[in-house]
């Protein structure tokens, strides 16, 4: 009798591209957590400053996005149902953001920057809540009120043992609440284009205010010293690198895996920057900065899992940040 003939074992194609997706998200995190790292290591060398370091990231930024966009779309502007102004006041906030995120980053360390700017989670939580209506879970008020411990927490340990500029802190809250204010636009206004779109239309507007602003604070010389440091120079340049890649590699997770999935996997991030502080930046991790962080990623998860199978997949959890 012959021997039974049994299929050969195939390769679940979705099954590896929702690994890749995990994968992906995994990684989006980590880079998070390396980049608030790099920027205190560049301002802490008191070189540039926080405007001027994100000016010359918004360039990088933007020539590495702009041939993506022409690639896939070419010279296309127009969308149903999409206003271009809206793109003004929400780059502008972009602009707030990211010197908020330097100028507190500097100020602070970057396992605070990390927690504080974990606001976001509850700012997001609340807008939703009051201007969109959204249907809020016993669990995402128990995860918004972990985050918000967790932050209150490091924010005075940094306060009173490490001496930190208030101002940072402060600066770090103004963060979390104007990504907190992009997301809203960006769920409310532009559900309808692109992620590329949104992410060079916000990163054009930076790059216009801020090619006026440097310039006019006079802190255009500040550049002749970093071309002469190119270890230096070549940091800057990784930060623009390291914030595309984050940005791919997210939309690249969230076509292959949950949303709500892809953003619990990007809460890595925290941890890494606590290690960057410890290991590379030889800044003190105490165990309430631990518990601290401990509470912000629980408090996040739980929010976040708290409207999992309820939002659509947006391009609004990342492209808030641009």
């Amino acid at each position: 009798m012959p021997a039974p003939v049994y299929p050969a074992p195939t390769c679940n194609r979705r099954s590896w591209q929702a690994a890749l997706g995990y994968l992906a998200a995994l990684l989006t995190g980590g880079l998070m957590g390396v980049q608030w790292p790099l920027q205190k290591h560049i301002l802490g060398r008191d070189v540039i400053g926080p405007g001027t370091l994100h000016w010359l990231n918004v360039v990088g930024l933007f020539a590495l996005v702009l041939p993506v966009y022409l690639a896939r779309f070419g010279l296309r502007l127009r969308w149903e149902r999409f206003r271009p102004w809206w793109l003004l006041p929400f780059g502008g906030v972009a602009c707030v953001m990211h010197y908020c995120r330097n100028f507190g980053v500097a100020a602070t360390t970057s396992t605070t920057a990390a927690v504080v700017e974990e606001t976001e989670i509850v700012f997001v939580f609340l807008l939703t809540y009051v201007i969109m209506r959204g249907r809020v879970r016993a669990l995402g008020w128990l995860g918004t009120a972990l985050v918000l411990y967790g932050t209150v927490r490091v924010a005075l340990m940094g306060a009173q043992a490490l001496n930190f500029d208030p101002l940072g802190i402060a600066a770090l809250v103004v963060v979390g609440l104007t990504i907190a204010v992009n997301a809203t636009i960006v769920k409310m206004l532009f559900g309808a284009i692109p992620y590329e779109l949104i992410i060079l239309g916000s990163v054009t507007v930076q790059l216009g205010i801020y090619s006026v602003a440097v310039p006019s604070s006079g802190a255009l010389p500040d550049i002749a010293p970093l071309a002469a440091m190119p270890g230096l120079l070549g940091l800057v340049a990784l930060g623009s690198v390291v914030w595309g890649t984050r940005l791919l590699l997210y939309y690249y997770a969230l076509r292959r895996a949950p949303v709500w999935a892809v953003r619990m996997l990007a809460l890595t991030g925290l941890p890494v920057a606590s290690l960057a502080d410890l290991l590379v930046l030889r800044v003190p991790v105490t165990r309430v900065h631990v518990e601290g962080l401990i509470a912000a990623i629980v408090g996040a998860a739980l929010v976040i899992r708290s409207a999992g199978g309820t939002e659509r997949p947006p391009v609004h959890a990342d492209a808030a940040r641009t």
